[in-house]
């Protein structure tokens, strides 16, 4: 693991802690999916009305750590800072859940279908395109 960047190690986790930050700077944390894009960029999906689309909203930059599907993050974990661009509506939107399909396979298959029970498949989703500083 010693010839891996902190971004190598992001990318290929299974879950990251995805931190973003209050007016205040309170950081606050959530684990999430990540996938790599062929640019350097990770690509995260995400309910439009969450929380940290309204804090990345105000503030863009972000912190990614590897961590558990509960968000536990160890302590000698890499982070990778970076700054998120929100993507709406269907720009790239075909490119950017096949990289997360390919990451997870029937995982995100089945998220998603449980999803368009609910409401319309992708109508509340937004896409964060996160580009390492």
């Amino acid at each position: 693991m010693a010839d891996q960047t902190a971004l190598d190690i992001v990318a290929k986790s299974r879950y990251v802690s995805l931190t973003t930050f209050r007016k205040s700077g309170e950081p606050v944390s959530t684990a999430m999916w990540v996938a790599p894009d062929n640019d350097g960029t990770l690509i995260i999906s995400t309910h439009a009305d969450s929380w940290k689309v309204k804090r990345l909203k105000r503030d863009p930059r972000v912190e990614l750590r590897p961590s558990t599907a509960g968000g536990r993050v160890s302590g000698d974990a890499p982070v990778v800072t970076g700054t998120a661009e929100l993507i709406f509506g269907d720009e790239g939107r075909d490119h950017f859940v096949g990289l997360l399909r390919r990451k997870y396979g029937i995982q995100q298959r089945l998220l998603a279908w449980m999803e368009s029970l609910r409401k319309p498949a992708s109508a509340d989703r937004v896409i964060l395109r996160i580009t390492p500083s």
